[in-house]
Order: C-alpha cells, then sequence, then structure tokens
C-alpha cells in the first residue's frame, strides 16, 4: 500500500519558517523500522505537520552516534520546540493487572512470553488515566541518550498506553474492536460495556498475517463476524490489498476518526483520518 509520507511539500522551507517553534510541540514516533513525527501549534492547537522520515532505523539496533547523525540531517531537528513527547512503538510491550504488577520486575514480565533483543534495554511502563492496568514496554538506552543529547527534556509513553487510553474515553457502545496497523505489527484491542477485556500486540509480514491474528481473535472472544464492526487506523486503506482481504470475512469496517478536542490544518484535513491517529492521541 502506497501510505501519505507528509502532508504539505516544501513545509519546512516555506510555512513552517513563519511559525514560531518554541510555541509548538514536537511528537516523535519510533519504532523498529523508522521514526515519524508530528507538530502541534500550541497556541491555536492545530496540528500543522505529520511525516514518515526516509531515515531507516532499529530501535534497537542503531548506535547513539548513528541516531545523533540523523538528529543532525532531518530538517525538524533544526527548530527548539517548547515541548518532546516520544512514543515508542514497540512489539515488545505488554499490560499487566495493577494487582499483579511488581516495578522490580519488568524485565521478567515481558520475558515471559516475548523473546526480547538481547542489549541495550531500558524496561519502563506507563500508567494508564481510568484502565486499572499498566503497560510495561522497553526503550532503547541508545535513544535515550541521543535525545538527552540533542532535547532539554523529553516526555516517553508507549504508543500502545496513549491508544488504549484514547479509545478507553472514546468508546461509547456496547463492544468495540479495533485494530492499529503499523509496518510490521498490528494492536488489537476489545472493550465491552466500557472494560478492556482483550489487548494484544503481534508481528506482521503480510496480509494474510493481519487476516488471521483478527479471525483468531474473533473466535476466541466469540464474536460474531457479520455484527461486530472492526474499526480500524495506521497503516491501511480502503484501496489496500489489506482492506480488501479483511472485508471478505468481516462485514463492517470502519475507519477511525481523528480526536475532534485538535483542529488540523488544511493539508491535514486533506489526509484520511485515521492516519496518525496514535500521534494526535498523543498531543491531546
Amino acid at each position: 500500500m502506497q501510505v501519505v509520507k507528509e502532508a504539505g511539500n516544501n513545509f519546512f522551507t516555506n510555512d513552517f519558517a513563519k511559525i514560531n517553534s518554541r510555541a509548538c510541540s514536537l511528537l516523535l514516533n519510533f519504532t523498529e523500522e523508522g521514526f515519524s513525527y508530528t507538530i502541534l501549534q500550541n497556541d491555536i492547537n492545530t496540528v500543522v505537520y505529520s511525516a514518515v522520515s526516509d531515515a531507516v532505523i532499529d530501535l534497537f539496533q542503531f548506535s547513539e552516534t548513528q541516531l545523533s547523525e540523523i538528529f543532525n540531517t532531518e530538517p525538524v531537528f533544526k527548530y527548539t520546540f517548547g515541548k518532546i513527547i516520544v512514543l515508542i512503538d514497540t512489539i515488545y510491550s505488554t499490560i499487566v493487572p495493577n494487582p499483579f504488577f511488581d516495578e522490580n520486575k519488568l524485565a521478567e514480565i515481558l520475558s515471559f512470553n516475548l523473546n526480547l533483543p538481547k542489549t541495550d534495554l531500558h524496561f519502563q511502563y506507563d500508567s494508564f488515566n481510568r484502565l486499572d492496568y499498566k503497560n510495561v514496554f522497553v526503550n532503547s538506552f541508545s535513544l535515550e541518550k541521543a535525545l538527552a543529547k540533542n532535547f532539554i527534556e523529553t516526555s516517553v509513553v508507549a504508543s500502545e498506553t496513549v491508544l488504549l487510553d484514547f479509545l478507553e474515553k472514546r468508546n461509547v457502545s456496547s463492544e468495540y474492536f479495533h485494530l492499529h496497523l503499523g509496518f510490521k505489527k498490528m494492536h488489537c484491542c476489545y472493550f465491552k460495556n466500557k472494560e478492556l477485556v482483550f489487548n494484544n500486540i503481534f508481528p506482521i509480514q503480510t496480509e494474510e498475517d493481519i487476516l488471521y491474528n483478527v479471525l483468531n481473535i474473533y473466535k476466541q472472544l466469540g464474536l460474531n463476524n457479520e455484527v461486530c464492526v472492526l474499526n480500524v487506523s495506521g497503516v491501511i486503506s480502503p484501496e489496500s490489498n489489506k482492506f480488501e482481504l479483511l472485508y471478505k470475512y468481516i462485514k463492517h469496517i470502519q475507519f477511525a476518526q481523528r480526536p475532534i478536542k485538535l483542529n488540523f490544518a488544511e493539508r491535514l484535513a486533506q489526509m484520511p483520518e485515521h492516519y496518525f491517529l496514535h500521534h494526535y492521541a498523543a498531543l491531546l
């Protein structure tokens, strides 16, 4: 599928030069295959730019020096922002009910079901706004050192944390199933009567991987694929093979909408709303 990599051409050489970058927030989203970013102009509460970088990054393979070189070459890093938000978007993440959570056993919690990278791991966790869980995830020490060298202060959070918080507040139906797709992973969650019933992350390589996991979850949860709506966001479009394959087996598929509490620049208004949903959820 061809994904819109950025909203607006020549933005940094024309439009952004007219904006006071210190009055903006910069969101950086790091994954195992690259990074993307979004800029929010705080004084008018408007998202003015979202883009996927061409830089090739593996969150757990790149060195601090390599990351610093990217910070020196990407145009967005030439500006000083008032706030920096960092999303860690990784398959190495799991949620734990608060009664069973132990801050001293983060590595043990993640190692139980996941084959973790061998080095450069910083184990972290997030709390949710209202869900009675903690989200345990892995960050990279190399990334943290590079961020510390380039920015005075950053706020780090897992991508799944902001998505679940956003969906929990938005969910008003008796049941709600959501699929968020990245390039190499998928995040599925299911709410019933405002309670989180299912949440998991799966690595993916093909469209068939996506279909298999979704249908398997439907089966495990006893959901009717003729009735239960599949809400989707991320790297998918109505014209993609992913969508066409899912639609053969799921009767009702709905694309997620952006947060209504944010404004969006005209160039972003022309982009499908379900792109960059995790970015916008983190900016609320």
